[in-house]
């Protein structure tokens, strides 16, 4: 069963032709089925392209970028980190990465982090490097809903795609690094009063794997 498994931080090589990545996150707070896990564990399961390889963060800004920082020792071609969104309705294709923590929530070792740069003396923001209105239009051509979003807020989400994106840029690495928000499963959204938007998760595989395959073509 999905909870027996101990998935924080564990990677799942699955080809070692390619250094490609796709992350999610664990359970936390109001998500204790968090959808983006889920995913994670199907495209280990049964990944869309060759070289896929696959991690849980933890909501813990201490401790996701040391696991960061193992994707980045790969060299990775191609990263995208995926942050479930309740209320959305389609994939998010975030465009920019704020170093900035700024948000009343607290992570998982209850650390709160307001007005806090990510990485001192860094830029204020790196634009991802997917090219996201040719993906979002291949999205939409596979008929998987999909926009740019402009901000992926100043929580963990954030912080994973600046961190990748500057880190990145601090390297030298001419990779591809994006972030997905992507919505609850229709059984959760449901749930909720009033219920809000969804998409199954047959729907939300499929999408990964246009976005993958568009990616490296």
């Amino acid at each position: 069963m999905w909870g027996d498994r101990p998935w924080r931080g564990t990677r799942w090589l699955l080809q070692n032709t390619m250094s490609i990545w796709v992350t999610g996150f664990e359970a936390f707070g109001a998500l204790q089925r968090n959808p983006t896990a889920m995913l994670i564990e199907a495209l280990a399961e049964s990944p869309p392209v060759v070289g896929l390889r696959v991690m849980l963060l933890p909501v813990c800004y201490t401790t996701a970028e040391p696991l960061l920082e193992e994707i980045l020792a790969t060299r990775p071609r191609l990263w995208i980190g995926l942050g479930a969104h309740p209320g959305a309705g389609c994939f998010e294709l975030e465009r920019i990465g704020l170093n900035l923590d700024d948000t009343a929530r607290p992570d998982q070792r209850m650390e709160v982090r307001r007005e806090s740069p990510i990485r001192p003396g860094r830029p204020d923001a790196h634009c991802a490097t997917l090219p996201l209105a040719e993906l979002r239009d291949a999205l939409l051509g596979a008929g998987v809903p999909a926009i740019i979003s402009n901000t992926a807020s100043s929580y963990l989400c954030n912080h994973s795609l600046f961190y990748m994106l500057d880190r990145s840029a601090e390297l030298g690495l001419a990779n591809r690094c994006g972030f997905f928000h992507l919505p609850l499963f229709p059984d959760q959204a449901t749930r909720k009063t009033p219920p809000t938007p969804s998409m199954s998760i047959e729907v939300q595989l499929r999408g990964l794997a246009v976005a993958l395959s568009y990616c490296l073509s």
